[in-house]
C-alpha cells in the first residue's frame, strides 16, 4: 500500500488497485464512490476512529468496519458492520455473533447484535465498554467477534 499526505490531502492506493483519495480526489476515486463502503460507514455513524478490512466481493462477508464512538471519556462504545452478500448471510452472521456474545459474556455483555436487511444487507454488533477496558480492544485483543465470521 502506498501514501501521500500534504497539507489538506491523504491519499492511498493498494497494489492492483486504481488510486484513491480520501475526499475530493484530484486522481482516482474516492471510496465514498464504491457502494460496499457507503453503506459499512452509514452503519458505523459519527466514530472518531474507523478500521476497514479489505473489499472481497467474493465472499459472503464482503465487507467489515469496525468504529468507535464516545459519548465522554468515560463512555464508549465499538460497532462492528459487517456487509454481506444476502440476507441468508445476514442470519447466520448474526447467529455466529450471538453465539460468540453468549459464550463470553463476561467481555461482551450489553452486546446487541442488529441486522439491517434489503438489497445491501449489513449485520451491526455495538459492543458497550467499561471504564476499565480500552478503547480499540475489538482490534487489539478481544477479537472474537471479528474471527467469528472469518470463516464464513
Amino acid at each position: 500500500m502506498s501514501f501521500q499526505v500534504s497539507q489538506d490531502e491523504i491519499s492511498y492506493s493498494a497494489p492492483g488497485d486504481t488510486p484513491m483519495a480520501a475526499v475530493n480526489p484530484k486522481e482516482g476515486a474516492s471510496l465514498a464512490d464504491k457502494k460496499d463502503y457507503r453503506r459499512a460507514v452509514e452503519c458505523l455513524g459519527d466514530v472518531y476512529r474507523a478500521d476497514f478490512n479489505p473489499l472481497t466481493s467474493t465472499k459472503p462477508v464482503r465487507l467489515s468496519a469496525l468504529g468507535q464512538q464516545a459519548a465522554s471519556a468515560a463512555k464508549n462504545i465499538e460497532t462492528l458492520c459487517l456487509v454481506v452478500k444476502d440476507e441468508a448471510t445476514a442470519d447466520r452472521v448474526a447467529a455466529k455473533l450471538r453465539s460468540v456474545v453468549r459464550a463470553k459474556s463476561a467481555k461482551f455483555d450489553g452486546t446487541k447484535v442488529t441486522i439491517e436487511k434489503g438489497d445491501q444487507p449489513v449485520v451491526r454488533a455495538v459492543v458497550p465498554d467499561a471504564a476499565t477496558q480500552r478503547p480499540g480492544r475489538l482490534m487489539i485483543s478481544d477479537v472474537d467477534p471479528r474471527m467469528a465470521v472469518t470463516d464464513l
